[in-house]
């Protein structure tokens, strides 16, 4: 999302994680199915086109049935899964979360309506859990509906491995009901999508603090680890999302043949805002990761140039309108300038439109030109 308004303050962000307070949950982002099935072994009438559901584009899958004066009738279950989540083996689930895109039709007449029957996770291929299924009415217009949250777990527990699995995913039967004439009703779906929420099982007493700090465009980070905390290696790792962890760091514990505590590293290039963990290694080759700790960053000289994998794109973002970026090859020749429009703070270059390779980037403002240089592999 674009903001439009962005205030430029010279900031310092402190953040200070001890191991009572890591409660922080990380996620593994919304995923949308990769497999959809419609299943008979109740209701009596059927999905269709139910691979409509796989994106979020106004292809809908539809459930539709003619019912005479006050009946009503049960759907097939919508099976989907396969939802290629992929998160890590040592942690903790959290709580799991299901968005439903979705409205009804022929919902004029007096008494008729469309409600849940059925909104339930499949384990191992089979229903689990808790149903979720609402008692109001689907609207007659697309709406977002969520089920569940950050800290709900259906009723039942989970595994990194459950959820991990092509098996893993949720089961959407519909009830719909007529009123004083007889109606065909119709429900529509855009798109299903899970997102789950996990900690990690962070080491019980080696980890006694973990800081980040803004310093102009950079954050600074440091943490202490106890004395005879018996760490081979330390892993910084970085995400936009809470999902897909990189690198940008990496220690040996041990300095001068004697175990070291405390620690410092920095993020030269981080985005608007970053999610820190840490990765450790004990000297048995065992790693084990802290909950992850957010760092807002604002820009201090007016432009912040970072990228982001999930958008597959450089953001620049600005406290003043930007005026243009160029583009320039690794000898330093213009490979293009794109003009932003009126009063922008914020801006993308998807990397499709970027050589691969090392590329410098420049945006410019009124009064600041800010550049950076990029490798880009798509």
């Amino acid at each position: 999302m674009k903001h439009s308004t962005l205030i430029c303050v010279l900031l310092t962000l402190l953040i200070t994680a001890t191991n009572p307070s890591f409660s922080q949950c990380s996620n593994s982002g919304f995923k949308f199915p990769a497999t959809v099935n419609n299943n008979t072994s109740s209701g009596i009438f059927s999905w269709g086109s139910v691979t409509n559901i796989v994106s979020s584009d106004n292809l809908e899958a539809t459930a539709g049935y003619t019912l005479g004066l006050f009946a009503s009738a049960q759907s097939n279950n919508l099976l989907s899964q396969n939802f290629n989540i992929a998160i890590p083996a040592a942690v903790t689930i959290c709580g799991i979360e299901v968005q439903i895109e979705c409205d009804a039709d022929g919902l004029g007449i007096l008494g008729t309506s469309v409600k849940d029957q059925t909104v339930q996770l499949l384990k191992a291929g089979s229903l689990v859990g808790t149903n979720k299924a609402k008692t109001s009415s689907w609207s007659g217009s697309e709406a977002v509906v969520t089920y569940g949250s950050n800290t709900d777990l259906w009723g039942t527990t989970w595994t990194s491995a459950e959820v991990n699995s092509a098996d893993f995913g949720v089961a959407l039967a519909i009830q719909i009901n007529s009123g004083a004439a007889g109606a065909f009703l119709n429900a529509d779906i855009d798109a299903v999508t899970v997102n789950v929420y996990y900690q990690h099982i962070a080491l019980p007493k080696n980890i006694e603090s973990f800081n980040a700090v803004q310093k102009n465009n950079t954050v600074q980070l440091n943490w202490k680890l106890e004395k005879d905390h018996k760490t081979k290696e330390i892993s910084l790792e970085r995400s936009l999302s809470a999902s897909d962890w990189q690198e940008i760091a990496h220690f040996n514990s041990a300095k001068n043949n004697q175990e070291q505590t405390d620690f410092e590293a920095s993020d030269l290039y981080p985005s608007t805002s970053n999610n820190y963990r840490l990765k450790i290694t004990d000297i048995n080759g065992n790693s084990s990761y802290s909950a992850s700790i957010n760092v807002k960053v604002k820009p201090v000289n007016d432009v912040l140039i970072s990228t982001n994998s999930q958008k597959k794109a450089v953001v620049i973002t600005s406290c003043k309108p930007i005026a243009y970026c160029n583009v320039y090859n690794s000898f330093g020749v213009l490979l293009k300038t794109i003009r932003c429009p009126n009063s922008v703070l914020q801006t993308e270059i998807p990397f499709n439109q970027l050589p691969d390779g090392y590329v410098l980037i420049q945006a410019c403002t009124e009064t600041a030109r800010e550049s950076r240089q990029l490798f880009v592999q798509k």
